[in-house]
Parts: C-alpha cells; structure tokens; sequence
C-alpha cells in the first residue's frame, strides 16, 4: 500500500476539476481496501528546445526549456502525479541556465492539492526569464492558478478546456458503515482541547456553513485574487468555478489566444527579444501601505511592468475612501478664553516693564565717564541678572 500517496489523497483542500475527483472515487476506495495497483511513475522532466520556427532559426543561440505538467497537481513527489516541488526546482535551474531564453510550462492538469500551489505560483511569477504556458488538454483549477503566474498562455485547439477556478473538500464518511458491520467507535478529547476536531464533527454532522467560510472561502478568495493579479482583464463572471471551452477563454480574457506549440517558442523569443524586458510580475510587499492593504483586503500586489493592475471593486473601495476632491475648509481660530486674555495682558505689561528699564540704564551707562578697568583704584560697571531685569553694579 502507498501510504504517502493515500495520505495527500484523504487529507486537506483540493483545487481540482470536480468531475475528475468524482472519477477518481473508485481509485481511492481501491486503496482504502488494501488492493494493490500498478501506476506508472509520472516524472517531471525539462526538455530544451532549439528555438526554431517554419524551419528559420529565430536565434540560433537560443534554447527553450519544456517543462511537462500532465496529470494530478501534488506537492511533493508520488507515483502517477506531478510533484510541484520539482517543477519549482526545474524552474530555478532553468532560470539560473545561460543558455536559456526562456520556459514553456505544457499543461494538461485537473488541478491538484491547496498544498504546494501558492509556493510553485510564486516561482513562475518570479522568475526572471519569460514563461509561456500552452495546453493541448486541459489547465483546470489549481493548474490554472499556475499558468495565470505565467507571461502568456496558449491553447492548442478549439477544443482545450480552460477554468474550473474555485476551491472544494470532499470527505467520504465510512463510519456508518462501520457501524453496521458491529464496530463501535469512541472518540475522547482532552478538556484542554475544546476546538480540537471541532470543523470535522461539525462536517459529519452536516454543518458545513462555518468550514465554508474560515477555509473554503478563504481560500478561493486567495485564488481569484491571484488570478485578477496575473489576468488583470479576465472577466469576473467566469471566476465561480465554470470551465470554458478554449474560444470562450481567449474572449473572457483567461488566456491569449490558440495556437500550435510552435507558436509557443516563438513567443517566448519575442517576449526575451524585448530590451526591456524584465519578469512580468513582481510582489509588492503591503507592509508599508497597512491603510492600502487594510482598505483592499489584500496582503499584497502583483506588478508588471506596466505597473499595478486594480480590479474595478479595488478602485471602488479607494474612491469612497478618498475626500471629494474639494480644499477643506480652514479651521477656525479659537477665541481665547477670558483667563488667557488676563493671562497674556500680565505677561505683556511684565516685559514691556522690562524693557523700558533696560532702557533707563542704557542711558544712564551713556552719560558715565569711560573707564579703565586695568587702572589701579578705578571702578568698572559689572552687570548682574536681578528679577526685574537688568542691573549695573558699581565695582
């Protein structure tokens, strides 16, 4: 029995096309049952590609790297999936190859697990060389999260099925069967551990509408975020789950056009023949703008070169923050209370004391006769700070 591949099969949040989970049912409870299957090893490889087109070198240095995504999305490697963290490996190798102009990522996916999807999306979003996605099948779900990351995508034929964007959980609950075959169950909890296990009981007692809502929701919130993030002009309607025939996705803006793989390397040669080219999007980190980042909801923005895309609810949420537009109006001056009139009349009548004594000694050193302070028995003046002002001392 494969253990690792059972676990990432029952546990956790799936992006994956539903009618392709629903098939996959009887493959799993195959497992459960102990029933020993052959699969074959799925291996994520790169292939590098000269970058010819119609038989005419478009760059005869240049080589292209074709990694292959067919099949059920997993994060870490099992036996007939694809293991995310090797594409991601892939990926870096690639970028970090000289010799490399540029990726293709050939999907045909139905998704795959939460785990592994947001980390793998990250590197194809970052990585310094151009990366084009073409599909002659099927980018559903999770592994359109991952070729939304991407500079471009393509589809082979009329035919390719694009969407599925959306998040579910599905849980097969075998202990009423238990039951009747005579096995009885007893759970205990700690009385430190109220919460423990507390959405699952609630899911097999039919309450889902707070699992819903803390992951499910949470969730596909992230995802459609990502999405609008790497397809600025994708259509809203087609972000509740529906998958779309390729010309409905080329029109609602899922992805660019159709086309044969050839068409592929030859935009990866245009996009990394551009001079200024430069990754296509780049994470803004939202920590120094928590008023932005608190008003959107978001913990941070997709850029590209062209710089941030905001979806029409964003530019909403900001023009009902913002003031009309007007110059506000000056605050009044306060009016000085009765006490602080009596207040500043004593201080002023103070200094003005003040100064004209400063003045009466003024004149009165004027008048005396200039004197040498280094001639024995001779008085010089020395003035002292008083209360009142200022004073000289005959010396």
């Amino acid at each position: 029995m494969n253990f690792v591949l059972l676990s990432q099969l029952i546990r956790g949040q799936w992006m994956i096309d539903p009618q392709f989970a629903q098939n996959q049912m009887q493959l799993v409870n195959s497992l459960l049952n102990g029933m020993a299957l052959e699969f074959d090893e799925n291996k994520v490889v790169m292939n590098r590609i000269s970058a010819y087109h119609n038989d005419t070198p478009t760059n005869s240095q240049a080589l292209v790297a074709n990694i292959e995504l067919r099949g059920t999305l997993f994060k870490n490697n099992v036996w007939c999936a694809v293991s995310m963290k090797r594409v991601g490996e892939l990926i870096k190798q690639a970028d970090a190859d000289e010799s490399i102009t540029g990726i293709i990522l050939t999907i045909d996916s139905p998704g795959g697990t939460v785990d592994g999807t947001h980390e793998l999306g990250e590197i194809i979003a970052n990585c310094s060389k151009p990366i084009v996605t073409y599909s002659d099948g099927l980018i559903a779900s999770a592994a359109f999260w991952l070729a939304a990351q991407s500079d471009y995508i393509i589809a082979d034929n009329p035919t390719c099925e694009i969407g599925s964007i959306g998040v579910m959980l599905s849980i097969a609950d075998y202990e009423p069967a238990y039951k009747k075959q005579g096995v009885k169950f007893h759970t205990i909890y700690s009385n430190l551990s109220p919460d423990k296990n507390a959405d699952l009981t609630a899911i097999k007692a039919g309450n889902y509408d707070e699992y819903r809502k803390a992951t499910l929701d949470r969730l596909a919130t992230e995802f459609i975020e990502k999405v609008k993030s790497g397809r600025p002009n994708v259509a809203a309607n087609t972000l509740t789950g529906k998958i779309y025939p390729a010309n409905d996705a080329v029109k609602f803006g899922l992805i660019d056009e159709i086309g044969p793989f050839d068409l592929a390397i030859s935009k990866i040669i245009e996009l990394s023949q551009k001079q200024d080219y430069s990754p296509q999007k780049s994470k803004i980190d939202m920590k120094k703008f928590t008023k932005i980042a608190a008003l959107l909801a978001i913990s941070g923005f997709e850029s590209t070169k062209e710089g941030i895309h905001l979806s029409e609810e964003q530019l909403e949420a900001i023009e009902k923050a913002l003031p009309s537009g007007k110059d506000p109006e000056p605050e009044p001056t306060p009016e000085p209370t009765p006490d602080q009139s009596k207040e500043d009349a004593k201080t002023i009548a103070a200094l003005r004391s003040q100064i004209q004594s400063l003045n009466d000694r003024m004149k009165k050193m004027e008048k005396s006769p200039a004197v040498d302070p280094q001639k024995k028995g001779k008085k010089s003046l020395d003035f002292g700070k008083t209360a009142n002002g200022w004073d000289y001392l005959d010396n």
